[in-house]
């Protein structure tokens, strides 16, 4: 088990990243933030399902149009300038250029459901730098390996963790913060696959075992943890603090974290925090090794 180093890694989740507000609350947080840090989205809220939508119906181009229009409208409630907008949308027509809807192949389609996260990740780092903030847009397909079960694909995790270590560390020792799209990885041929639909934690937890992160923190839109969902009883207790096992085998939310989250975690000392986007000063849910619990 290697200690931790003093690197962070934040999740930002589709409502976390919903739109220019969110975003711009996204800025403040990190603006404030010392540690070396790495950042893990997902598509914005409902995009997937729109993507999905598209290939179930390639013929409507009204969900490509309605696409775009969500994403350059983010951009324009972030300030882009003319020529901020016209690098990002030239780059999702870049992007638009590598569907293949008509095709029907699993192996297609990975690269039609990624779109949102590949789109918000370069929207969020072009921002992050009109901010005068160090950043970088890092496809995760360049940094985690894994077989070609092209939806749902088997992370191949001593591979994943060097090529993360290999191609992120060095950001780090400059600064600069990788803004990386959760749910893609690529197998060994380079062709891109998924983890799994909702699997960004799950992404996030690779990078964070890859850096030996201090903190994972998991940024969503409710305060942490619970014993049951809030929204289905007015029993649910607030969960303050908890071990990896205890998640793993009693309070386990999959609405919460993706039920691969904290695999790669088992073995290390990294601690996870589920935060709340909108309540940025409460402090979450804390899951830890109970080895290292203070």
């Amino acid at each position: 088990m290697k200690k931790h180093l003093n690197n962070f890694v934040f999740k930002f989740g589709g409502t976390s990243v919903k739109d220019a507000t969110r975003i711009k609350e996204i800025y403040r947080i990190i603006d404030n933030f010392k540690a070396p840090l790495s950042i893990v989205v997902s598509a914005v809220a409902g995009i997937t399902d729109l993507l999905q939508a598209f290939i179930d119906n390639p013929s409507h181009t009204q969900i490509k149009k309605k696409i775009i229009k969500i994403h350059l409208q983010i951009a324009e409630d972030l300030d882009f300038d003319i020529k901020n907008i016209n690098n990002y949308s030239h780059f999702i027509s870049n992007e638009l250029e590598k569907l293949n809807p008509d095709s029907g192949l699993e192996k297609e389609n990975t690269v039609i459901l990624s779109l949102g996260e590949r789109l918000i990740a370069k929207l969020i780092s072009q921002y992050l730098q009109i901010q005068n903030i160090d950043s970088v847009y890092c496809n995760a397909k360049n940094l985690i390996q894994t077989d070609s079960s092209w939806l749902e694909a088997n992370v191949n995790y001593s591979v994943s963790y060097q090529l993360i270590s290999k191609k992120i560390n060095p950001l780090l020792r400059k600064n600069i913060i990788p803004i990386i799209t959760g749910f893609i990885g690529s197998n060994p041929t380079g062709d891109l696959t998924l983890l799994g639909r909702n699997s960004s934690d799950f992404s996030a937890s690779i990078v964070a075992r890859s850096l030996n992160s201090k903190e994972l923190w998991i940024w969503t839109d409710v305060d942490g943890l619970f014993t049951c969902d809030p929204k289905d009883s007015n029993n649910a207790q607030f969960i303050k603090e908890i071990s990896f096992k205890e998640v793993t085998e009693s309070y386990f939310e999959a609405k919460i974290i993706h039920p691969k989250t904290l695999i790669p975690l088992i073995d290390s000392f990294t601690i996870v925090r589920i935060k709340n986007i909108y309540k940025p000063f409460l402090s979450g849910t804390l899951i830890h090794q109970e080895l290292v619990q203070n």
